[in-house]
């Protein structure tokens, strides 16, 4: 009995013990609020921005996305912004929503043609025509090279009716009217003299060949059949802003980072196909002034990069030290100064990355 009871005892005194210990331990640091976190980012890319406003005398519109921490950032992206190449992302897309239901293979060879003739195709230009083509070579191309033969080779394969189909069947709403490189170019010589919609891709690139301003108004006057003097370099300018407000191969930033952040988590068409896609958005060989032109040596960034007159863009992921991944979508628009443009394309993308460093020392955020 006198055991029994000592046993009881010890086992009310071990039990208080452990009771009182639980209540002195120090409760578990919470996890920041995002919506905290959030205001504390707009503050810090706010004041960011109104410096890099001072240098840059154009839009500036900024999406960024930590998205496994809940938290973004948006500045003016309520307006559309005009993706120059970074629409080939995509051309990409529908690539691998064909190649998904069986309608394409990655062998399937295309034919390089007159019709194919492109300005701003690096590598295809050294091709001749006949040569054949997979749809692989031609995905690398694009992506890697930003070629526009390679692009609008694919956009004849697919179909650009189909991308634009594609990315509603996907549910990104936030797209414009899509359509190929040799549509662009038409759309704004069309703009001065609708007499450019008869030009064919053979005159299109000798015309974007020819140097620009005032030789190249010359050339499209001779083309289109106008006595000299017609056109000023002045029309030619108003037309690319006449062709901006088409609205044509333009999209919402925040749709672009939604695109982006399911192809980080391997959601975007299949977990197959995303990594397909990652791995060619890591090979991109343009816009090292851009993106990553700031971050810290060795730092990964699968992006795509856009440029045309006054026009801008980066849109990527960029690889953080605990192997997530952030979202940087940045377009410029206006300025003349291109230089100043890509340099704050370049502090956006850094001070993104500070911060969501930042926010994973912070012993709260673990």
């Amino acid at each position: 009995m006198c055991r029994a009871r000592s046993l009881f005892i010890a086992i009310v005194f071990a039990f208080l013990a452990r009771g009182a210990s639980a209540l002195a331990a120090p409760a578990p640091d919470p996890v920041p609020d995002p919506r905290a976190v959030e205001h504390a980012w707009k503050e810090a890319f706010d004041r960011e921005i109104a410096g890099l406003s001072r240098r840059f005398k154009g839009r500036i519109s900024v999406y960024v996305s930590d998205y496994t921490r809940g938290v973004r950032y948006r500045h003016d992206i309520d307006k559309p912004c005009y993706l120059a190449s970074g629409v080939k992302i995509t051309f990409m897309l529908e690539v691998f929503r064909q190649v998904q239901r069986g309608i394409l293979s990655m062998d399937d060879v295309l034919t390089y043609e007159a019709d194919d003739v492109r300005d701003g195709a690096p590598r295809i230009n050294k091709k001749k025509l006949g040569d054949r083509v997979t749809v692989r070579e031609l995905l690398g191309l694009m992506i890697h090279a930003s070629d526009n033969s390679a692009s609008d080779m694919l956009v004849r394969k697919v179909g650009i009716e189909n991308v634009n189909l594609g990315l509603a069947a996907e549910g990104f709403s936030g797209f414009g009217r899509i359509t190929s490189l040799l549509d662009v170019r038409r759309g704004v010589y069309r703009a001065v003299d609708p007499a450019a919609d008869d030009l064919g891709p053979l005159e299109i690139r000798k015309l974007r060949w020819t140097s620009i301003w005032d030789p190249q108004v010359r050339q499209l006057e001779r083309m289109v059949g106008k006595p000299p003097r017609t056109y000023r370099k002045e029309d030619l300018l108003a037309a690319y802003d006449r062709f901006y407000e088409t609205g044509v191969n333009h999209a919402k930033l925040e749709t672009v980072g939604d695109l982006l952040e399911r192809l980080a988590q391997r959601t975007l068409v299949s977990e197959a196909a995303s990594e397909e896609m990652l791995k060619l958005l890591y090979g991109v060989g343009t816009g090292h002034n851009r993106i990553r032109a700031r971050l810290p040596p060795g730092t990964p960034v699968a992006h795509k990069t856009g440029s045309q007159y006054e026009r801008i863009c980066d849109l990527g992921l960029i690889g953080l030290p605990d192997e997530t991944q952030l979202v940087v979508a940045s377009c410029m628009a206006g300025g003349e100064d291109r230089v100043a443009a890509e340099a704050t394309l370049a502090a956006v993308a850094r001070k993104a990355y500070d911060l969501a460093v930042e926010l994973r020392k912070d012993p709260k955020s673990r």
